[in-house]
């Protein structure tokens, strides 16, 4: 199966550094376009999110790997599923464990949301370096 665009979370966390990563080698060696996407919560995060999108597309053009990206503040759940929507995306990634603790305990996984609400498959990358699971 070729994937024409994968959708991708990205938030500076080491889980979601790994999802960027795995989905880059999805796409090495393809026509596959990997949309980086980030959303926030507070106004003051804005900054961070533009500086994890920067890195995240450094990352991959470095590769070889076409790439856009979408920044805005809203909740990142419904985010991913929407830009998957209306990209007609293959398939979202995401990492296991989120940055902000405070948005996972108060709305939920993203990960668990977007296994019930996505209109594609979800990969959800487990976070090696620390052991745990999302």
């Amino acid at each position: 199966m070729t994937l024409r665009r994968v959708v991708v979370g990205v938030d500076g966390s080491p889980s979601s550094d790994q999802a960027l990563e795995w989905s880059a080698a999805l796409a090495d060696g393809t026509d596959t376009e990997i949309i980086v996407v980030h959303g926030w919560s507070e106004p003051e995060a804005e900054g961070e999110g533009e500086l994890v999108l920067r890195k995240a597309t450094d990352y991959l053009r470095d590769r070889g790997v076409r790439c856009r990206t979408l920044i805005e503040m809203t909740d990142p759940r419904e985010l991913l599923g929407r830009v998957a929507e209306s990209e007609d995306a293959d398939l979202i990634v995401i990492g296991s464990r989120g940055k902000n603790l405070f948005l996972r305990v108060a709305l939920g996984s993203v990960g668990e949301y977007l296994t019930h609400h996505s209109p594609c498959p979800v990969t959800i990358i487990r976070d090696d370096r620390t052991g745990h699971e999302g």
